[in-house]
């Protein structure tokens, strides 16, 4: 992972900061073209071959993300996603996912957090609100998460939390938790950073629904 500078986000990574809330299917690894080719032979070197009636293909549209693999190997339960992105670094596609909730990361030294402060407490807040991503939102409800589309009440551009602000991979508000006790949060950050990014600048998020909105499990949900 280091080698290619790839990193496990989704489901699998969010599973690191809530061990009992669920059992994530699939493991979903971001790597840049640049090291795909290096990374897939790691796979196949270990038993991996790509599904033959999935083979690799167009994603997410052409926003962020090139192509991706489903492979699988003989005797392990799920499957391996490959998410090939168009930007060297993995974080510019983690910060356009559809909720706060999973902006984390596995890498090959830490797990990551941008948004630590709702994520521990399993919240999120909803990024972008389409019908294809309020399907996903049904999964991480029915797992106990709640959503909103609204940061907590607060000061514009004096918090982490706000959609305005501008934040920095390497600032304060982002949770690094190496695995090593030797293990820093600048050497787990070095292969990603100096990062950017601003949740009301990318485009894609834009929730299109009014005022604030809480969306609870295993309640009545209109969207």
């Amino acid at each position: 992972m280091n080698v290619a500078s790839c990193v496990i986000s989704g489901s699998a990574a969010l599973f690191m900061f809530h061990p009992d809330a669920f059992i994530p299917n699939d493991v979903d690894f971001y790597v840049s073209s640049s090291g795909a080719d290096k990374f897939t032979t790691a796979l196949h070197a270990r038993g991996y071959r790509e599904k033959e009636e999935q083979p690799m293909q167009t994603l997410y549209g052409k926003t962020f993300a090139l192509r991706v693999g489903r492979l699988y190997k003989i005797g392990v339960t799920g499957m391996v996603n490959l998410i090939i992105t168009r930007d060297a670094n993995p974080f510019n596609t983690l910060v356009q996912f559809h909720t706060t909730l999973v902006m984390n990361a596995i890498t090959s030294d830490a797990v990551i957090s941008l948004y630590p402060t709702t994520t521990l407490s399993g919240e999120g807040v909803v990024t972008v609100n389409t019908e294809k991503t309020r399907r996903c939102f049904m999964k991480y409800l029915t797992w106990g998460f709640k959503l909103s589309t609204l940061f907590s009440p607060h000061t514009c551009l004096t918090t982490a939390y706000c959609r305005k602000t501008t934040r920095s991979i390497e600032d304060k508000d982002v949770l690094v938790i190496p695995f090593t006790e030797t293990g820093s949060k600048e050497t787990a950050l070095s292969d990603f950073s100096p990062f950017h990014w601003r949740i009301d600048a990318l485009g894609r998020s834009r929730t299109g629904l009014p005022g604030k909105l809480l969306l609870f499990p295993k309640k009545r949900v209109y969207f």
